[in-house]
C-alpha cells in the first residue's frame, strides 16, 4: 500500500504465493495529468510496488485467508485484520500533526494524521468489505465508499462525484482479490483521470 512517487501506488494482495516478482502493473503518466495505470506487464514506468510477504506477522496474517478449510466467519476476520495491518503500514505515506490531547496529567501534545477525514476509502464490494473494515480501524475519520464497478466502464458517474466531492489528497481502492485486474483497472483510469489525489490499491 505504498507509492514512492506522489501520484500512484499499487500492492499486490494477500493471496496466492506469487510465482514470479518481474511482472509488476504499470502506471503511464502523460504531461500535465496525474498518472493513467494500465495494469499491463513488462512495460515501462511500473507503478511502485510495496509488499510484505517475508515478514513474519504478514506471513501468519496471510497463512489464515490461504486456508481451504477455513469457515466464513473466520475469514472475513482475517481480511478484517490484514486491513488493519495495511492501514498502519499506509501511515508510512501519510503526514502527521501534533495537537492537543487530554492526558491524565492534563493537556499534552498528540499524534494525528494530518487531513485524515480527505483520505478516502474506495471499497470494491463485497470482497473488499473486512479489509476496508480494517482499515478504518486505523483511519476512523476517513470517509468509506462502497461501490460496485461495472468490467467494462468502471465506477458509474454519480460515484466518481461522490469520491472527488471531499477533494481527497489520498484515495485507498480496496479489493480483497485481485486476479486479472479487469474490476480494478477502469475504476483506476477513472481516478486517476479526474483527481489530482495519490492512489493506493
Amino acid at each position: 500500500i505504498h507509492g514512492s512517487s506522489k501520484r500512484s501506488g499499487i500492492t499486490p494482495c494477500y493471496g496466492a504465493r506469487r510465482t514470479t516478482t518481474n511482472v509488476t502493473p504499470t502506471c503511464r503518466s502523460r504531461p500535465g495529468r496525474t498518472c493513467s495505470p494500465t495494469l499491463k506487464p513488462n512495460t515501462t514506468n511500473a507503478m511502485p510496488l510495496k509488499h510484505h510477504s517475508t515478514r513474519p506477522a504478514a506471513q501468519l496474517l496471510a497463512n489464515q485467508s490461504r486456508r481451504a478449510d477455513i469457515d466464513a466467519r473466520s475469514l472475513s476476520e482475517a481480511h478484517h485484520e490484514i486491513g488493519r495491518f495495511l492501514g498502519h503500514e499506509l501511515t508510512e505515506t501519510l503526514e502527521l500533526e501534533s495537537y492537543t490531547i487530554q492526558h491524565c496529567q492534563g493537556p499534552r501534545e498528540g499524534i494525528r494524521i494530518k487531513d485524515e477525514q480527505r483520505v478516502a476509502i474506495v471499497c470494491l464490494m463485497r470482497s473488499g468489505q473486512y479489509l476496508a473494515d480494517g482499515l478504518r480501524d486505523v483511519l476512523r475519520q476517513a470517509p468509506l465508499f462502497p461501490v460496485t464497478p461495472c468490467r467494462v466502464s468502471g465506477l458509474a458517474e454519480k460515484d466518481v462525484r461522490s469520491i472527488l466531492g471531499g477533494a481527497p489528497h489520498t484515495i485507498l481502492i480496496v479489493d480483497a482479490v485481485v486476479n486479472t485486474g479487469e474490476s480494478l483497472r477502469p475504476v483506476l483510469t477513472q481516478l486517476a483521470a479526474k483527481s489530482g489525489a495519490r492512489l493506493h490499491v
